[in-house]
């Protein structure tokens, strides 16, 4: 894991930005902020890695990231 142990975050903003996202988009997007901060940037493109930090299936997180990705 990477050295940051802490990142500020604005809920209202977060709350805000993510106001039209459904539960399971503004969960997997909490995520993968939080791995991308505690991995210092470098998570890697590899959906068996992802998943298993989502705890989610293989589909899930195509459809997943395909979404996070148009937002």
């Amino acid at each position: 894991m990477g050295k940051l142990r802490w990142y500020k975050r604005d809920p209202k903003a977060a709350l805000d930005g993510m106001l039209h996202m459904p539960l399971e988009e503004t969960g997997a997007y909490s995520k993968m902020l939080d791995l991308l901060y505690t991995m210092d940037g470098q998570v890697p493109d590899d959906a068996a890695f992802i998943v298993r930090w989502l705890n989610c299936d293989h589909r899930v997180w195509k459809r997943l990231r395909a979404r996070l990705i148009e937002l």
